[in-house]
């Protein structure tokens, strides 16, 4: 089970106190938790408490998304899994994803994620999505990195602890969400290049493109 991570930006802490209000983050402090209230959560969380509700549509796919733009999310926990990858694609496909394979000009639409793709080609596809939407909401700052920030420090390949950045380097077939450790890495051959997969994002990220129930809620810096 992988570590849980504080959800406040920058922050590596071991997370304990949950949100006093949903049970979908957690925080190592009750400063953390104060002021990622006051920076984002505080702004998402009534829509946190509306999952599982029945009260409407899921909203989780487009809160991951929102959370990954400004670097609360962990990037690994968005890949981690199958159900969260089609969950990210889910919310970039309501925020007004338009994405298009470059030979053949074909749309991508959540039937053909789901039904023509492999686990690993959605995984691979949506993860270069989610760099091309950062570095086009961010063009003068290394948010992956921000987001990186909050990746178990644990080689991916052998599962050893190796609890600080020395020695540890991003594994390129991944696009550096995944890290190795020196050994591993050196035995690594580049089978996927995350930039070299065959769709593209072609939209532009803007406030009108978000839901009406989440708009009021998002950032001024959108």
């Amino acid at each position: 089970m992988s570590p849980y991570y504080c959800s406040a930006l920058l922050c590596r802490g071991r997370a304990s106190i949950p949100c006093e209000h949903c049970s979908y983050v957690k925080y190592c402090s009750d400063h953390c938790r104060r002021r990622d209230c006051e920076q984002l959560h505080g702004k998402l969380c009534p829509h946190y408490q509306r999952i599982g509700s029945g009260n409407g549509d899921d909203p989780r796919g487009v809160l991951m998304f929102v959370e990954m733009l400004y670097g609360r999310a962990s990037w690994y926990r968005a890949f981690e899994t199958d159900e969260n990858v089609c969950l990210f694609a889910k919310g970039c496909f309501e925020t007004g994803s338009v994405i298009r394979h470059v030979q053949t000009g074909r749309l991508l639409t959540m039937d053909i994620l789901l039904q023509e793709m492999t686990a690993e080609e959605r995984r691979l596809t949506m993860m270069s999505v989610a760099c091309w939407r950062i570095a086009q909401m961010h063009p003068n700052e290394n948010k992956i990195k921000i987001m990186l920030s909050k990746t178990p420090l644990i080689c991916h390949r052998c599962q050893r602890h190796h609890g600080d950045t020395f020695g540890m380097v991003p594994d390129r077939n991944f696009g550096g969400f995944l890290y190795l450790c020196i050994d591993c890495e050196r035995q690594n051959d580049l089978v996927v290049d995350l930039f070299q997969v065959p769709w593209r994002e072609e939209s532009t990220i803007s406030r009108e493109r978000f839901p009406a129930w989440l708009q009021e809620s998002l950032p001024s810096s959108l």
